[in-house]
């Protein structure tokens, strides 16, 4: 027996072989091939070969159930992220798992990556948040982590470094927590993070507080879009608030303390970065360069559904309390007994 109702199994199935078949996922032989909807084998791991790609056969494998199985014979049925908005914390395995407008995000605040190990691209691990049908950067070249969805951090020579060993601080259904290092074993370039996220609809609260050890300018990302076939994109960068998008998609990102700028980062049209597309565009909040203790507090937004995509106002701030308004979304309440007290705007 299944833990999942037989309808809801089969939808699974059959909302994945969608997907995949949707983006004609075959190289020019009409065989399947290394990458993720598409032939891209830059994503592939160090072990992946040319059988690799057959791992897919078990989409198939409900074919083994006889015709009489209640797979066959139960009604699809809607999933969970179909249905309505959820949160779930999975404090065993240091996620959130929150579902908003039909898509599914994953809120990450542990994973297993040691510093022996980084040469396998943490960012397949290490960013923030993992969200459907946006996808992701891999890096873009030696000793520089991918922006999107990532707190990163510039040193003296260049390199930038994201988060790959992290200890989760607070993982619950409203809130998760995590505390890491930004730097290599090879060099004195380090800072200390503790991450703290709340979520509302389509938007992140983000508070870090950082302690650089060397001299660093740091970025927080936002999703990253993907372009495909050169689509039309809408960009806006103003005084405080960024915000990109396609027809389908947008993001936008709104720095509250500790960020000077916000910069556009859209894909070298040479060299394909975005799993799911050859152009992608994110856009960061930077810092100037700091040293010594900084906290850094912005909102991240990712959806489909622009009113959304407007941004907030400090109603009220104090030591441990932060009440933010949105146009459509209302009151957003948060508590945390260290959060620092940010300006009102009059």
């Amino acid at each position: 027996m299944s833990a999942i109702p037989p309808g809801q199994a089969r939808r699974v199935c059959t909302r994945n072989l969608d997907f995949f078949l949707r983006h004609h996922p075959l190289q020019e032989q009409g065989a399947l091939s290394l990458g993720w909807t598409d032939e891209f084998p830059e994503v592939t791991e160090a072990y992946s070969c040319a059988a690799s790609p057959y791992w897919a056969a078990k989409g198939f494998s409900p074919l083994l159930l006889p015709s009489k199985h209640a797979f066959w014979q139960a009604k699809e049925e809607q999933l969970p992220s179909e249905k309505t908005d959820f949160q779930v914390a999975v404090p065993q395995a240091g996620l959130v798992v929150r579902g908003h407008a039909g898509d599914v995000e994953v809120l990450n605040s542990a994973n297993g990556i040691c510093v022996g190990n980084i040469a396998f691209g943490t960012w397949k691990w290490g960013k923030l948040s993992f969200r459907s049908g946006i996808g992701g950067e891999i890096s873009p070249g030696t000793g520089r982590y991918p922006l999107d969805s990532a707190l990163t951090a510039e040193f003296v020579k260049g390199t930038i470094h994201g988060r790959h060993q992290c200890q989760p601080v607070a993982v619950t259904p409203d809130h998760c927590a995590s505390m890491y290092g930004l730097g290599d074993r090879f060099s004195q370039n380090h800072a200390s993070v503790e991450t703290h996220i709340w979520w509302k609809a389509g938007w992140q609260f983000q508070w870090h507080r950082i302690v650089a050890y060397q001299p660093a300018v740091f970025r927080l990302g936002t999703y990253s879009l993907p372009l495909k076939d050169a689509a039309p994109r809408e960009l806006a960068i103003t005084d405080g608030f960024g915000r990109a998008g396609t027809a389908d998609l947008g993001v936008a990102i709104q720095p509250l303390l500790g960020f000077q700028r916000i910069q556009a980062h859209e894909s070298d049209p040479q060299r394909r970065t975005h799993i799911l597309a050859w152009h992608s565009l994110a856009l960061a909040a930077e810092t100037e360069k700091i040293v010594g203790e900084q906290n850094l507090m912005a909102l991240v937004w990712v959806g489909k559904v622009d009113e959304e995509r407007t941004p907030w106002k400090v109603q009220a701030s104090s030591p441990g309390k932060l009440t933010l308004r949105h146009p459509s979304l209302g009151e957003w309440h948060l508590t945390q007994a260290e959060l620092p007290s940010l300006s009102i705007a009059g």
